[in-house]
C-alpha cells in the first residue's frame, strides 16, 4: 500500500480552521482560571520563598482557588498568611509584595481576617539557648529554620530546622525538645487541644501542635580539635581587646567544634560575665559542670588543671564571679547526684 503524503497547504488550513473553532468555543474548565501561574507553580514558589528568604523564615502562605458567583468571570486566587508574631508587620509587606508578582491584577484577594501568628522568634532564640545549655547536646547546634508543607497532608505546616549535630540520634532529641517548648506555649497548641476537658487532659508529649517540628535538615558534623583550637585562640584575641561580644561568639563555636574541651565552655562562661550577663554566665556554667561531671573530670583531672592555667590573667572581680558561679554549680550538682 502506498501512503499518499498530504500537501502543507492542506495542513496549515486544517490547523487554521482548528484554531478558529477553539476561539469560537473556549473550554469552559479553561474560562474558569484567572490569568497568571497555574496554583501548582505558586504552590513551589511559596515553598522556594520561604525556605530561601531569611525574611520569611516563620511565614508561610496557604493559597486555594476562590470560586467566582459569576459563571463567566475567572475564579481568584485566595491567600491566607501565617505569620512570625515578632515581624508579623515586615513579613505582610513582603508577602503582599509576592502576591502581587505571582497572581494577575484583580485576580486575588487576601483573607486578611484569616491571618495566623506564632512566636517563631521566640521560639527559635529560645531552641537556641537550650540546645547549647543542654548536657547532653554537645556539638550541636540550631541555625534557623522555616516552614514547609507537610508532604502527606499540605494544609498542614511543619517546622523544618537546620543546624547541626555531633552524633546520630541527637536529632531526636532535639526534635523533642523543640516540642516541649512549643507545648509549653499555647499558641503552638492546637485549638482543639487547648479547648480539650479539664478533667482528662493529654499527657504533655501527645498534646497535638498546630506546626510539627522536624529535625531531617540537622546535618551531623563530627568534631574538630583544630577549628576548636583555632576559635579558641580567636576568642582570646577578642576578649583581650575587650571585645567581649565577639569574643563570647568565638568560644561559642570553639565549644561547638570541640565539645569536650573544658577550657573553652570556661570561656564562654567567661565572656558572658564580662558583657554582665550573669543569668546566662550561671546556666552555661550548670551545663559545663554536669556535662564533664558526665566524662568523670575532677578538680585533679589534666582537663581541669588546663583551665585552671588558662585563667591566671583573669583576676580581680571578674575572677570572683566565675568561681562563685563554678562553686555554686557544683553544690547544685552534688545535691543533685545525691536525690
Amino acid at each position: 500500500m502506498t501512503l499518499r503524503r498530504i500537501p502543507r497547504r492542506s495542513t496549515r488550513a486544517w490547523l487554521i480552521a482548528w484554531a478558529c473553532l477553539a476561539a469560537c468555543f473556549p473550554s469552559p474548565l479553561l474560562a474558569a482560571q484567572p490569568a497568571g501561574f497555574d496554583i501548582n507553580v505558586i504552590d513551589r514558589e511559596i515553598a522556594r520563598a520561604m525556605r530561601d528568604n531569611v525574611k520569611l523564615h516563620g511565614a508561610w502562605l496557604f493559597v486555594e482557588l476562590e470560586n467566582s458567583p459569576d459563571a463567566a468571570a475567572p475564579d481568584k486566587y485566595l491567600f491566607r498568611r501565617v505569620l512570625d508574631r515578632g515581624r508579623a508587620a515586615t513579613q505582610r509587606e513582603e508577602l503582599d509584595g509576592l502576591i502581587r508578582a505571582w497572581s494577575p491584577q484583580g485576580g486575588y484577594r487576601v483573607d486578611a481576617e484569616q491571618d495566623r501568628e506564632y512566636p517563631f522568634s521566640e521560639l527559635m532564640a529560645e531552641l537556641r539557648l537550650a540546645v547549647e545549655t543542654e548536657p547532653r547536646l554537645g556539638g550541636c547546634m540550631i541555625a534557623d529554620g522555616y516552614y514547609a508543607a507537610d508532604a502527606n497532608d499540605p494544609s498542614k505546616l511543619n517546622l523544618m530546622l537546620r543546624g547541626r549535630i555531633a552524633k546520630e540520634g541527637q536529632d531526636v532529641e532535639i526534635e523533642a525538645l523543640c516540642g516541649r517548648l512549643m507545648r509549653a506555649e499555647p499558641a503552638w497548641v492546637k485549638a482543639a487541644a487547648a479547648d480539650g476537658s479539664a478533667e482528662n487532659p493529654p499527657a504533655a508529649d501527645f498534646v497535638p501542635l498546630a506546626i510539627s517540628p522536624k529535625s531531617a535538615e540537622l546535618k551531623v558534623v563530627e568534631p574538630s580539635e583544630a577549628n576548636g583550637r583555632w576559635f579558641y585562640g580567636v576568642g582570646m584575641n577578642r576578649f583581650w581587646r575587650g571585645d567581649y561580644a565577639a569574643a563570647a561568639q568565638a568560644f561559642r563555636q570553639a565549644a561547638l567544634e570541640s565539645p569536650r574541651k573544658l577550657q573553652y565552655h570556661y570561656w564562654w562562661v567567661l565572656a558572658d560575665l564580662a558583657q554582665g550577663d550573669a543569668a546566662l554566665a550561671r546556666r552555661r556554667m550548670a551545663t559545663a559542670v554536669e556535662r564533664f561531671r558526665d566524662a568523670d573530670f575532677d578538680r585533679q583531672s589534666p582537663e581541669y588543671l588546663a583551665v585552671v592555667r588558662s585563667l591566671e590573667r583573669v583576676q580581680g572581680r571578674l575572677r570572683r564571679q566565675l568561681l562563685k558561679l563554678e562553686t555554686e554549680a557544683l553544690l547544685r550538682d552534688s545535691r543533685a547526684g545525691n536525690d
